[in-house]
């Protein structure tokens, strides 16, 4: 049979040719080639925050031992947690331990945003000297048995005090072996209970006097009275122990017992426990939580630094305890005009404020006042000065404050 053109037909049959065509159906635009680059990106946002908080640290750490070396104090060490900093080792001096703490709170680092200040925290974890030691006074400080070391030293009294100011308790003075220390070191710290107590500093010294159970029994009650104070100081001296502090109003007999308790050893000499009000009460405990930690704020500007987060999580707490209302004061130091510092002080009271009501404080117990720099508590002439004026100070408005 042979082929026939395009378009005959055959008389007795036809022939057709189907073609069966399949809709095409366009898919959903999916970015699939993109996964792995979201991927990607993710991976490398996690290793910048990583590396960003390890790198602020980094910084954080060296500008503080960078201060430490400037300011001679070769003999301490700084850490970082973050851009909290924690100083150790052993000071020539009282004087030179806070010398310490001061020029690491003002550390200065590069930044590319200009000179920053990285240090939100200090924490105190210097010890004093108390001269030169002889493997002797080093074999104490291992702490040996209480009688063993009581043979050995010389068989004077110690002498100490404890004062508690602005949360901060300062065990100051004497001890005869490391053992007491660590005995009287630990129960101060188990009494810790912010704001009123809020941080120990250990400042004991062993030195050549006597190291008895009875020593350590009267330390460890000084320590109890003195810790249910709002502030005061508690001291043996000649063998007389002391007690003069201030209490909330109603807590003075429960002070004054412990206080009076029969005493392992020594003599009583003045003991004075005065009750306050509780407004008085209130804004010491405030004026303490705003001594250790300052409200941070963007330069030039009310916004308030997040480091600040916890402080005021903190003054919030202990502001719906406070009967009355209260006055929330900005301050700031000399730079600048004297009609922009009155609206910057302003205007940083009213964001602690603001955050103060967030945390469930009523509105309505709050006012926010600014004094720009018309109430200076250091000198402008310094840096350090002009940072401790820029501050927030709360405070119990018991009359109308006639300030406009």
């Amino acid at each position: 049979m042979t082929d026939r053109a395009s378009g005959e037909f055959d008389a007795g049959s036809s022939r057709r040719r189907r073609v069966r065509r399949s809709a095409y159906r366009r898919r959903d635009f999916v970015p699939w080639g993109l996964l792995p680059l979201l991927g990607l990106l993710a991976l490398l946002l996690f290793a910048l925050i990583w590396f960003a908080r390890h790198q602020i640290q980094e910084v954080t750490e060296a500008a503080a031992q960078r201060a430490l070396v400037s300011a001679g104090a070769d003999w301490a060490q700084a850490s970082a947690s973050g851009q909290h900093v924690s100083i150790e080792g052993t000071a020539p001096s009282r004087e030179a331990a806070d010398r310490a703490l001061e020029v690491v709170s003002q550390a200065r680092a590069t930044t590319p945003f200009g000179r920053a200040r990285p240090v939100t925290r200090v924490i105190d974890r210097q010890t004093i000297s108390s001269g030169p030691t002889d493997p002797q006074t080093d074999a104490d400080a291992d702490g040996p048995p209480p009688d063993e070391a009581a043979a050995e030293l010389g068989g004077d009294m110690p002498e100490w005090t404890y004062g508690l100011s602005q949360g901060v308790l300062t065990l100051e003075g004497e001890v005869g072996g490391g053992d007491a220390r660590r005995q009287i070191v630990t129960a101060a710290q188990r009494e810790i209970d912010p704001p009123r107590l809020a941080t120990v500093r250990d400042r004991l010294v062993i030195s050549d006097v006597d190291d008895t159970p009875e020593l350590t029994d009267l330390s460890l009650q000084a320590v109890r009275a003195i810790s249910e104070c709002i502030s005061g100081a508690t001291s043996l001296r000649e063998g007389e122990f002391s007690l003069i502090c201030d209490v909330p109003e109603g807590e003075g007999a429960n002070v004054e017992q412990i206080a009076t308790t029969p005493l392992a050893a020594g003599t009583f000499g003045t003991i004075e426990v005065t009750e306050v009000s509780a407004e008085l009460a209130c804004e010491g405990d405030l004026a303490a939580l705003l001594a250790r930690s300052k409200i941070e704020f963007a330069t030039g500007s009310a916004r308030i630094a997040p480091d600040s987060s916890e402080l005021l999580d903190r003054l919030a707490k202990r502001i719906r305890e406070c009967p009355g209302k209260l006055r929330i004061e900005g301050h700031t130091d000399n730079t600048g005009r004297v009609s922009t510092n009155a609206r910057l002080s302003y205007e940083r009271a009213q964001a602690v404020r603001a955050e103060l009501i967030s945390r469930g404080v009523p509105a309505d117990r709050l006012t926010a006042r600014g004094y720009g720099a018309r109430d200076p508590i250091a000198d402008n002439a310094t840096a350090e000065g002009r940072a401790r004026n820029r501050r927030i100070e709360i405070r119990v408005e018991s009359d109308p404050d006639p300030t406009p």
